[in-house]
């Protein structure tokens, strides 16, 4: 296209954009980052980035251009129209006099439409995000020849989504329609007594799907929204990634002084990032689709579901944590030292499971609970050797669902032989009736398993971490911190393995031990690691 008369060559998604979007009979200003910033220019990028936020408050009009007609966008797109239209007027929606068969047919239809509109590319880009959320008016989302306003669409979204499967949305790097209205309605509900703008670290967390071509974006694709201490960071596309990286981590745990950030994915190899550095490029499903634990348990907005590394009271009434983090970085932020405890050391270890080898890997697990039944007297005692069963698969899930509580041993056996039929059938893809009452403990297990291994510790506890987990690694709760961590001795330094779960320990237990009786002899001592 021509451009101030300079050739300048564009992608073939803008040139159908406004090829739709021009009028042809008159004048139609329209601001496209793409066109209007010199990004072979770093001083003029970093500049412009820093604008971005005002840019799009001040648009009159905000226009996503989706792209051209397919995959059945149309026949949605009416629809969706169409259901808008019929609950305003507050009419009929019954559908007694259809078909139950077509009616099925075109439900089906609508899920598939729905699916493919939510996997074209404008909604992985990083920059839509405060582009959709600071639009000071209903942007409008553009299909081809079709229109509709965002708040129509996103209602009917945030609906779909309540019947869609959860484990098949983390299974696509897609951002959620419902997490972007939600960061609309947090920027737009800013007047509200209570509001409580989200930080750079939730804004992390909520695009964690999100995709930028420059890994940098990641963050300066953000910065319009964050507020409070949030603000200082500035944009320079002169950096390299990895330090740029190091240097958003150390901020975001100095500046809200708890660990949460330390639960990212951790992958070095391409950055060379140190091991306890999240890197943001990530996406959250690791190589072995292992889904964090952060995004597990609760929802509660108030109460975190994990807090092993805090102590919960209330003050003036209101909800707090204790202690804060207490963390200090080296001068070249590579080593970060972290107080905390050490727990416990990990003397067996299986895996880590996949979906495929979920019935071998409980198998595995059997084995690895006989052996520390013959290693612990207490196992003599029938009520503590399910108490201890109970705990075994309450961990295995990840807390999630709660306990399963075993009558007696016949109980135990029962549910077990189900456990392994259904998880070899699962293995061999058969159909198992959702009819059987712990069938969605299986698949909380095979969840929250994923990609991590199974481990004894030499005190007896069970717990779930890491795929590189070995025997001698260490438990520790670093404090501040919401779940246990594995870390490696490695020369003077521990080296972060990653987040773990233990059994019995993830709700602050080791935490209040320490604080409430600090002179027994078996106290758990607080000591700095050097992690690197």
């Amino acid at each position: 296209m021509i451009l101030n008369d300079l050739e300048v060559e564009v992608t073939t998604n803008l040139e159908k954009a406004l090829r739709h979007l021009r009028i042809e009979d008159k004048v139609r200003t329209i601001w496209i980052d793409a066109l209007c910033i010199n990004q072979g220019n770093i001083s003029e990028r970093n500049s412009q980035v820093k604008m971005m936020g005002e840019i799009y408050k001040s648009a009159a009009m905000v226009m996503i251009w989706l792209g051209e007609a397919a995959d059945d966008s149309d026949f949605l797109l009416q629809f969706i129209l169409h259901r808008h239209l019929q609950l305003d007027l507050g009419t009929d929606l019954g559908t007694h006099d259809s078909d139950p068969d077509e009616t099925a047919r075109e439900t089906r239809r609508l899920g598939i439409a729905f699916e493919n509109l939510l996997r074209r590319a404008w909604w992985k880009r990083i920059w839509i995000v405060q582009e959709l959320a600071l639009a000071k008016s209903d942007p409008i989302v553009v299909c081809g020849t079709m229109s509709i306003p965002w708040s129509v669409l996103s209602e009917y979204g945030v609906l779909q989504e309540i019947f869609q499967n959860a484990d098949h949305f983390l299974s696509e790097p897609i951002t959620n329609i419902g997490i972007l209205q939600a960061i609309r309605s947090n920027v737009r509900d800013k007047t509200k007594s209570l509001h409580q703008p989200h930080s750079l670290q939730k804004l992390l967390r909520l695009t964690r799907y999100s995709l930028a071509t420059d890994p940098r974006d990641k963050i300066y694709g953000l910065l319009g929204l964050v507020q409070g201490d949030d603000v200082s960071i500035m944009p320079d596309y002169g950096k390299q990634v990895s330090r740029l990286y190091l240097e958003i981590a150390c901020h975001i745990i100095s500046s809200e002084r708890c660990l949460d950030i330390l639960t990212w994915p951790h992958s070095r190899a391409d950055l060379g990032l140190p091991s306890w550095a999240p890197n943001f490029a990530e996406q959250v499903i690791d190589k072995y689709h292992c889904c964090p634990l952060f995004l597990k348990g609760s929802q509660q907005a108030d109460v975190p579901f994990y807090q092993a590394g805090k102590k919960l009271f209330k003050r003036n009434g209101e909800l707090c944590y204790a202690p804060k983090s207490i963390v200090t970085f080296s001068e070249d932020l590579r080593t970060m030292m972290a107080c905390g405890i050490t727990f416990d050391i990990i003397t067996d270890c299986v895996g880590p499971s996949q979906p495929e080898t979920l019935c071998d890997f409980l198998d595995q697990v059997d084995r690895v609970d006989l052996k520390a039944n013959a290693s612990f007297e207490s196992e003599t005692d029938p009520k503590q050797r399910l108490l201890r069963k109970e705990q075994l698969w309450e961990v295995l899930a990840a807390g999630g669902g709660g306990r399963s509580k075993f009558n007696d041993e016949q109980d135990w056996k029962r549910w077990r032989q189900w456990l392994r039929t259904a998880s070899h059938k699962r293995k061999e893809d058969q159909y198992i009736s959702r009819e059987f009452e712990e069938w969605g403990r299986l698949e909380n297990i095979n969840s929250a398993c994923q990609g991590r291994s199974f481990f004894l510790t030499a005190s007896g506890f069970f717990g779930i971490g890491p795929a590189e987990t070995r025997p001698l690694d260490t438990i520790v709760i670093l404090l501040g911190g919401p779940v246990p961590f594995v870390l490696r001795l490695l020369g003077g330094y521990h080296i972060m393995i990653g987040e773990c779960y233990v059994g019995d320990i993830m709700q602050g237990e080791v935490i209040n031990i320490a604080a409430e009786d600090m002179r027994r002899e078996d106290e758990f001592k607080v000591f700095a690691f050097n992690i690197s």
